[in-house]
């Protein structure tokens, strides 16, 4: 008989949560604290923003995947790269159909998921039959041990004005990050489908927020632009959730200024490393990250289905 496709109940969550992660050649350890940081997320959103449903044989779960609804109006899938070969490539589109059914009663504005770019070919023909497309190849790097910026940097980064977040700037915070998409290369194609307020919403929820280490970089009349760090779960490191620059204040050396704060706040804050995504088209990101000491730990093809059309930016 074929494997059924069911929702996974309570009792299984952890099974199917460890299952839904699974990629090849990932530690152990790795799992463990993707599994913990997942959990630790879990416990802040409400149950039924979290959707999960398996392949069985008879009372065995064979794999599985889980959609998670996050603020920002997106669900991420976890989808795990040996999806058709633990179930067999009809009963994993049918847990895929299933999974993006349910998560898009969630009424999410795009799905989300993340791939190793080896994953076989079988798994993409999957996504795209879904109506999934490629967003980019995104690079994870890590900056540890963290080097003292150079003197340059740091008296930058000590003369610019820096405002951190708080309800009050709320605002100015949306505007700044609106003025740093005009222009980027850092996943455009996301800019025309989530606006300013829906990105902050998202960066609030990725990771450990404390208003202190989000930042704006006053200029004479309006942000230049802003840095947005949370801790990672469970991990003595700091996150750059985001930083970006207004389309005027770029080529100035403000960059590197950035990355000089965030190693100063997280030395202040008792973090031994920094790390952050990055979309790998954007080589003068990359090339920045690269000459401040990041070194790519990892890589991943985001993924997206897009379900409706965002409101106005």
């Amino acid at each position: 008989m074929p494997p059924v496709i069911r929702p996974v109940p309570a009792s299984e969550r952890d099974a199917a949560l460890r299952l839904s992660l699974f990629t090849p050649q990932q530690s152990a350890q790795d799992l463990a604290q993707q599994i913990e940081s997942l959990r630790r997320f879990m416990s802040g959103v409400p149950v039924d923003c979290v959707r999960q449903w398996g392949a069985y044989a008879d009372s065995e779960l064979l794999t599985a995947c889980t959609a998670l609804q996050s603020p920002g109006e997106v669900a991420y899938l976890l989808i795990p790269g040996n999806l058709v070969s633990a179930c067999g490539f009809a009963c994993a589109r049918d847990l895929l159909r299933a999974l993006c059914e349910s998560a898009s009663a969630m009424r999410p504005r795009w799905l989300h998921c993340l791939l190793q770019p080896h994953d076989t070919a079988a798994l993409t023909e999957l996504l795209e039959g879904h109506q999934f497309s490629r967003l980019a190849r995104l690079a994870y790097m890590l900056l540890s041990p963290m080097p003292t910026p150079s003197r340059e940097d740091r008296a930058l980064a000590g003369r610019l004005r820096w405002t951190p977040y708080s309800p009050a700037q709320h605002a100015r915070f949306v505007e700044a990050v609106r003025r740093t998409y005009e222009g980027s290369l850092d996943c455009p194609a996301l800019t025309p489908l989530r606006s300013a307020e829906e990105a902050i919403a998202g960066h609030k929820s990725a990771g450990v927020f404390a208003a202190h280490r989000w930042l704006l970089v006053e200029g004479d009349r309006s942000p230049q632009g802003c840095l947005l760090l949370n801790e990672v779960h469970g991990q003595a490191i700091l996150e750059i959730a985001y930083m970006g620059l207004s389309l005027e204040s770029r080529g100035k050396g403000l960059g590197r200024a950035l990355i000089a704060r965030a190693i100063q706040t997280a030395r202040e804050d008792g973090f031994a490393a920094l790390m952050l995504a990055v979309d790998e088209s954007n080589a003068s990101a990359v090339r920045l990250y690269e000459r401040a000491g990041f070194r790519a730990m990892l890589e991943r093809d985001a993924w997206i289905r897009v379900l409706s059309v965002g409101r106005e930016r």
